[in-house]
This record gives structure tokens, C-alpha cells and sequence, in this order.
């Protein structure tokens, strides 16, 4: 089995460190939510190892998604209107073209390939849980488009990435991280969650945060809020169908 990912930068999944369709696991520089993934796919029943150390994740950069998803027939492609908007088609096409390279990477390798795709929710106080769910769903028609959706992971923080690091790092570490949820996303705002991850932790970059996951002091297993929970269901599920799926 493989992983395959694509996120928004280095202090989420990873960089990559060369620009190639997909990059093996020692050619991309492996961020904090990369790390969580390996850890929880190292406690999954059916696996027990890591990914990592096994040199079976894979990288996919933004840029290279879209080109992917273009390569899809028009009429199979949703088209941005009035129900869906052009914002929760970017998520749509992004789901779309990680599900296509996921394809050919399984084409190629003869193994199952299940593809993770981050994006920050981001958005404002009022804009609520309702545009958090319609980004869910179009990364998810998206994967579904391509005949993906077993396999393929939305991974949709809300607000951002740091909401979920904070829940673990905070004085109260992993009680009550629901209300981060309802926090602001724009990083002006005057309680911006990246200022108080910084206040919290100093030292916020991809290198520091992932080796905070290493150590075991983001523990990705106690981490309990709603948009964590939902993507920690629908990988675990994607792990589970991979594995008993064989190959």
C-alpha cells in the first residue's frame, strides 16, 4: 500500500524538492500533518508500521493537480454556478486531479494508493459550519468523479492547521479544541491562531512542528475535534479498505 499526498505547503503535509508529477518519500521534506498521518496509519490495525520508515509515501504538489484535472472530459467536470460556487470548485478539481494521479501511480506500482488531499478551510467567524461542509463535500464529488472515493481522503482543517496543532500543544492540552473551530482564519485578525501557536510553542516552523509530532507531544490519537474527527473516520476507513482490498 502507498499513500499519496497533496497539501498547501511545508507546515502542513510537506515541500516537495523537486517539481515531478509525484515525488518518492526522500524527495519531498515531510511536514507535521505528514507525521500525524504516519502515526496513525502506524496504530491502524491492519498495519502496524510506518509508511515513512518504509519509504511508501509519496508527494504531489498543488501546481501539479491542476494540470491533472484538466487532462478529465469536460462533461464529467462540474461546472462552477450558483449551488457550488468557483471556491468549492477549486476543492472539486483538486480532489479530481490527485484521484487521476493516484490511478496512474497504481497503474505503475501495482499497489493500492490511498491519496490524502489538505486544504485549509480558512474563511471567517460567520461563515459558519455550512461552507466548511460544502468544501467537505466537493473534495469528496471530486474523488467520486474519478471513481476514487474509497480510497480518496479529504483532509479539511477548520479553520487552518494551527487549530488542530493548538488543541495539542495548549495549557489544557486536547480538552475542549471544538470552539477552536469557531475561531477566525484570516491570520490579521486579533486572535489569529498562527500568532498563538507561535506565542505558544516559539518555534513554528515545518521542521519544528513535525519533530513536535515525532516526540509525541502532538499526539494525532487524542486530537478530538469535528473536522479532525471527520477526516480521521474517512482515512481510517480508506486504510481499512486498502489493506483488506489486498495488494
Amino acid at each position: 500500500m502507498l499513500l499519496l499526498l497533496s497539501g498547501e505547503g511545508p507546515s502542513d503535509l510537506g515541500q516537495a524538492q523537486r517539481e515531478k508529477a509525484w515525488c518518492e518519500t526522500d524527495e519531498f521534506d515531510h511536514g507535521p500533518l505528514c507525521a500525524m498521518l504516519d502515526k496513525l496509519a502506524e496504530a491502524h490495525q491492519g498495519l502496524q508500521y510506518s509508511l515513512l520508515d518504509s519509504q511508501q509515501v509519496l508527494f504531489a504538489a498543488k501546481q501539479q493537480l491542476a494540470g491533472t484535472a484538466k487532462t478529465e472530459k469536460p462533461n464529467r467536470m462540474r461546472i462552477p454556478g450558483n449551488k457550488h460556487g468557483k471556491e468549492t470548485a477549486y476543492y472539486y478539481k483538486n480532489a479530481l486531479g490527485l484521484a487521476k494521479l493516484a490511478q496512474s501511480l497504481t497503474e505503475e506500482r501495482q499497489q493500492k494508493v490511498v491519496a490524502v488531499l489538505f486544504r485549509d478551510a480558512d474563511g471567517t467567524v460567520s461563515s459558519g459550519r455550512g461552507e466548511w461542509q460544502q468544501k467537505w463535500q466537493s473534495m469528496q464529488d471530486g474523488f467520486a468523479s474519478a471513481n476514487y472515493a474509497q480510497l480518496g481522503v479529504p483532509m479539511l482543517a477548520k479553520p487552518k492547521s494551527e487549530a488542530w496543532l493548538i488543541c495539542a500543544v495548549k495549557a489544557q492540552p486536547y480538552q475542549h479544541c471544538a470552539a477552536l473551530e469557531q475561531r477566525s482564519g484570516n491570520d490579521d485578525s486579533p486572535h489569529a491562531l498562527k500568532a498563538e501557536l507561535a506565542q505558544l510553542i516559539g518555534d513554528t516552523s515545518a521542521l519544528a512542528l513535525t519533530q513536535l509530532v515525532h516526540d509525541g507531544r502532538i499526539d494525532p490519537a487524542r486530537i478530538d475535534m469535528p473536522s479532525f474527527n471527520r477526516f480521521k473516520q474517512s482515512f481510517c476507513q480508506a486504510l481499512q479498505h486498502a489493506v483488506s482490498s489486498g495488494r
